[in-house]
């Protein structure tokens, strides 16, 4: 019974996550699942709080418990972007702009877990939007003829990832060993309108490579798959250390968006790779370090060069344009502090190295539709235990930074800037058995 009602709450929110549009902040992804996680940085491979740090490290969910997490998270974003200097001939994209027109944006997040077998083994279930992004300017895009609109891309892919957890070792000299592995069903979803300069141009500057398929297409739907693996060690109480890698997103296609997204249409996701430790310096205090990488070298849509017009790399060919993307590494802190039996606060830090090098991208362009620029994040959190429940919170400030460089000349030369900043508050509910 008890399953059945955690089962039936879950499904809502699933609901909720499919209508749901989210920033990315570490490259395409989140910087944590869970207001916990969030809390600190979004550091959680070796320090398991909720079920949804499972997406973190799937061996996780042994020591979590059987438990139910739900979550809502508010996003305020903003992004701007300025060019100077151009000789572009067709239009003056002298001007400042406005990227975010969509600056309030609401998500969700759940996890469900069940403990069995003399508390050895664990199943459970996550559902969060992992990557993704709602971007509006307030304009048509300058560098083509005007569009009937202002350009507007939405694009969220979420994980429903069925997980399966077991502690295979428990000795007093090694300590307690966990392993899990969990498999994301990824839907995504895709919306492009405003680019009808890239459609009606193809023809004569090159760009795609089936400009019939490039915007105002309405909603697509995309379907792909990956596997996450985790080891989880509690050497002792006051120290643990985790290792986790998720495979790359394998995506369908994207079919009405196929001269858009290289390689026609299949937008997959890059692998990730994290290791992590907690140390507990005081019986109260637990200090978490999480630091990975993000292998977007391995997926063509953000390694591939930008549309240059002398290769005539179109978009959506098998090896066409990209980002210009590199594997990126992040590093996530974060302390949590028990200050009575009921209170914990929590405060963290992430650190998310720029998948792309100003010196070589062309940034005049390819800044303006990247999913984010910010690279310092500070967050705080807390825990209320009321004691089989749980409410949770948690905070996130992404410090303002912006991406700098020259234009193409090609494209009329002179300078560009793109900014973003970020701040998300998180509410949570959690219920144990």
């Amino acid at each position: 019974m008890k399953m059945k009602r955690a089962v039936l709450i879950i499904s809502s929110v699933l609901l909720l996550a499919n209508s749901s549009k989210a920033f990315a902040l570490n490259g395409m992804y989140h910087i944590g699942f869970g207001p916990d996680a969030k809390g600190i940085g979004g550091a959680a491979v070796a320090f398991p709080q909720e079920t949804l740090s499972a997406l973190a490290n799937p061996a996780n969910l042994v020591p979590v418990g059987t438990r139910v997490d739900l979550a809502a998270e508010y996003y305020r974003g903003t992004r701007t972007a300025t060019v100077r200097g151009s000789q572009f001939p067709f239009n003056d994209v002298n001007v400042s702009w406005d990227l975010s027109r969509n600056k309030n944006i609401v998500a969700g997040e759940a996890g469900f877990s069940y403990r069995f077998f003399e508390d050895r083994l664990a199943v459970g279930l996550t559902i969060a939007p992992q990557a993704g992004g709602v971007m509006t300017w307030d304009r048509s895009d300058p560098y083509y003829p005007a569009g009937t609109q202002p350009f507007h891309i939405d694009i969220m892919y979420l994980a429903f990832t069925p997980t399966f957890a077991a502690k295979i070792f428990d000795n007093d000299w090694i300590g307690k060993h966990y392993l899990g592995v969990g498999v994301d069903l990824t839907p995504a979803r895709l919306k492009v309108s405003g680019m009808q300069g890239l459609r009606d141009q193809s023809g004569f500057l090159g760009g795609t490579d089936d400009p019939n398929y490039v915007t105002n297409k309405g909603w697509d739907w995309a379907f792909g798959w990956a596997v996450r693996v985790g080891w989880l060690w509690e050497f002792r109480p006051w120290l643990s250390a985790g290792l986790s890698y998720r495979t790359k997103t394998y995506m369908g296609k994207f079919d009405k968006y196929r001269g858009l997204i290289t390689p026609h249409g299949r937008g997959n996701l890059p692998a990730t790779f994290y290791g992590g430790i907690a140390v507990k310096p005081f019986v109260q205090t637990t200090i978490a370090l999480d630091i990975g990488r993000i292998y977007n070298g391995g997926v063509n849509t953000f390694s591939n060069p930008p549309f240059n017009f002398v290769k005539i790399n179109n978009h959506g060919a098998s090896n066409g344009a990209g980002f210009g993307w590199t594997s990126s590494t992040v590093y996530k802190i974060g302390v949590a502090q028990q200050l009575a039996d009921a209170i914990t606060v929590r405060a963290g830090y992430n650190y998310g190295q720029l998948p792309w090098d100003t010196s070589i991208n062309d940034v005049g362009i390819g800044a303006f539709f990247l999913p984010t620029t910010i690279r310092h994040h500070l967050t705080f959190g807390g825990t209320l235990d009321l004691g089989s429940q749980m409410i949770n919170a948690a905070f996130m400030y992404g410090f303002k930074h912006s991406v700098r460089g020259p234009i193409d000349p090609m494209l009329g030369g002179g300078k560009s800037e793109v900014s973003t900043d970020l701040i998300t508050i998180e509410i949570g509910f959690s219920k144990v058995w």
